[in-house]
């Protein structure tokens, strides 16, 4: 029998909710990246750090106070080389690869057709289908706001939500079409699980979250009505927030507090256990409560690296060289005061001279003339050289750009002369490294589940979507419901497969091919790879370009062409024996060899029949490959 959820219970749940959420606030792990954080974030936007002047006398102060552009650099170049390995230009960045139904393939072998045929179309259409609304909805974008996330907080938080947009809707029109979407969230606003047994290593988050955010009070209430998988109730307890968003002072939005995860409802005698539940506050008061659609959280967590079990947050390379930017700002800034020290410095003078008196000192300016009642009355100060913070600023730049791997070459400057390509190369590949492991955590505990969670949305919300099909041999134009959308799918994350690269693929995969055409062009298959490469090219449908039919059946036309002419030289040695049929002894010898070129041929006609028969009869079961 199901238990009846009380008032009391409701109460209960806001409590824990809001306890727990000041005791993620509290904890020291947090405290501490917040701290790190708010200097990165100062770091990144290149904003100067406050000053405090030395000399109380000044009006203000006349150092200098710049932020290197230096972790903002490594950012730009970092999140672009996450992209570029996660998304490649040229081909698809995951595969798919479904089940099919045993009666699915018992239908295709009763029409003589070949179910791998059948087994490629399937995953070609589903990955197309998907791809289109990752377009549709900016789902790269969105991924690469939390890999911003990362690199700045060392982790980041997103979750896969149903959504409703108004995009281009067949291609020529405009309508309001709904898909699975990719929500990134600030690190700011949200707070992982702090239990030391809740880690990244599964691919689905394990532990419960709790995430901030602010709403309108209109769009809260108007949430009821247009989301079905949100039934809100409770809207009129809801009063305008005491709390006010982080620069927003004036707003007077609806502080909204979602929480994921498993909650404890504490009872007389025993308490209510509510597993895989969503909740979401609306300034302190519980408006919805429903448990999970699916056996996991819709909640993806991940970031750069761990350096304590018991820390539930991760850091980065920005998060870690935050203390040498600042000393390299800090370098800069001394630099640029010893320089204006140098070529500007201050100058001591007679105060008993009138004319220096009255003009508050001589004047410094090309073809200056002073006038001055004694002679030598005024010297300049020398003041340290500006080459010692050089030097020190050149130092902890090189220790930024090898903590960060983002050095002049990855930033577009060209290699220096007295290095060589080769060398250029492995530098490249060495940097990449640490970016490729990201890479490896990021597909592994961001992307597939994402995949995952999204094909499970569309089975439950799907419509009718219009998408465009670029696998090959495929219609351009196609339309997907929830019912061809098969129970059970398999994601596969290819993005550019290692350090090298995509360039570096497309040119060791046509040096190999070159390779095998040279030593034994029967190992390769000519159509498929041509294909292929028209792929790697840029085009959709290289299909077009290839006058490529059955294979078996050009074997079999090939091998009819050696036959029908090794039957027209049977045909012509025939005619050539009868004229020695009566000729004198002399020309037995040329008779014979002759008699024995027709055997040698008609033995051949034999052996080529027989290839055509048995090839006939085995091209019904050899897959089509095209």
């Amino acid at each position: 029998m199901a238990k009846r959820i009380t008032k009391n219970d409701w109460r209960a749940i806001e409590e824990y909710v809001q306890d727990e959420l000041q005791t993620r606030e509290r904890s020291e792990y947090r405290k501490r990246q917040e701290k790190i954080w708010t200097e990165v974030d100062r770091q990144v936007y290149m904003e100067s750090m406050s000053r405090i002047p030395k000399n109380q006398k000044a009006e203000g102060d006349w150092r200098n106070a710049l932020e290197l552009g230096e972790l903002s650099r490594a950012s730009e170049i970092l999140s672009a080389d996450i992209k570029r390995f996660s998304f490649p230009q040229t081909r698809s960045w995951f595969e798919a690869h479904t089940e099919l139904p045993e009666e699915m393939i018992a239908q295709v072998r009763r029409v003589d057709e070949d179910p791998t045929k059948l087994q490629r179309r399937v995953d070609g259409r589903t990955r197309a289908f998907m791809t289109q609304q990752h377009i549709d909805f900016g789902f790269k974008s969105r991924v690469g706001l939390s890999v911003k996330e990362a690199l700045h907080h060392g982790s980041y938080v997103a979750t896969i939500d149903w959504e409703d947009a108004v995009q281009v809707e067949g291609g020529t029109g405009i309508g309001t079409i709904s898909a699975p979407v990719w929500t990134p969230h600030s690190m700011w606003n949200s707070f992982p699980d702090m239990s030391a047994g809740v880690g990244g290593l599964n691919t689905f988050y394990q532990g419960s979250m709790l995430i901030r955010g602010y709403k309108p009070k209109y769009q809260v209430e108007r949430m009821r009505s247009s989301n079905p998988d949100y039934p809100y109730f409770n809207l009129n307890r809801i009063g305008e927030s005491d709390r006010k968003p982080p620069k927003r002072q004036d707003s007077k939005d609806v502080e909204l507090l979602y929480y994921y995860g498993d909650l404890v409802v504490p009872r007389q005698g025993k308490d209510l256990l509510l597993l895989n539940c969503r909740v979401v506050l609306a300034n302190g008061t519980i408006i919805h409560y429903m448990p999970n659609p699916f056996k996991y959280p819709n909640i993806i967590y991940n970031g750069w690296e761990r350096l304590d079990v018991r820390d539930p947050y991760f850091v980065s390379p920005i998060v870690k060289f935050s203390v040498n930017q600042t000393i390299g700002t800090q370098l800069a800034n001394r630099l640029l005061d010893a320089v204006d020290l140098k070529t500007e410095p201050p100058c001591d003078y007679d105060s008993n001279d009138p004319n220096y008196v009255l003009n508050g000192g001589p004047d410094i300016y090309p073809g200056a003339k002073n006038p001055t009642t004694m002679l030598g009355n005024y010297q300049f100060r020398d003041f340290g050289d500006p080459a010692t913070a050089l030097a020190g600023l050149q130092f902890i730049i090189s220790q930024i750009e090898a903590g960060t791997k983002v050095d002049r070459v990855r930033s577009g400057v060209s290699a220096g002369t007295e290095q060589t390509a080769t060398e250029v190369v492995k530098q490249s590949q060495s940097a990449e490294i640490s970016t490729v492991d990201f890479v490896d955590q990021h597909e592994a505990h961001g992307l597939r589940p994402a995949l995952y969670m999204m094909y499970a949305l569309n089975r439950t919300r799907l419509t009718n979507y219009p998408f465009y099909n670029q696998e090959l041999d495929s219609p351009d134009f196609e339309r997907m419901t929830k019912n061809e959308l098969l129970p059970n799918v398999h994601f596969e994350i290819v993005g550019s497969k290692g350090v090298l690269g995509e360039e570096r693929r497309q040119q060791q995969t046509s040096q190999v091919t070159a390779f095998w055409m040279q030593a034994n062009p029967s190992l390769l298959k000519q159509p498929e790879l041509a294909k292929e490469m028209y792929r790697d090219a840029g085009n959709k449908n290289p299909e077009n370009f290839l006058n490529v039919g059955d294979e078996a059946q050009q074997f079999q036309q090939q091998l009819q062409a050696i036959v029908q002419q090794a039957q027209q030289q049977i045909q012509a040695l025939s005619a050539e024996l009868q004229k020695y049929q009566f000729q004198d002894e002399e020309h037995s010898l040329e008779m014979e060899e002759k008699q024995l070129e027709k055997e040698q041929l008609q033995t051949k006609i034999a052996v080529l029949q027989g290839i055509i028969q048995l090839n006939g009869q085995v091209a019904k079961t050899v897959p089509d490959r095209d």
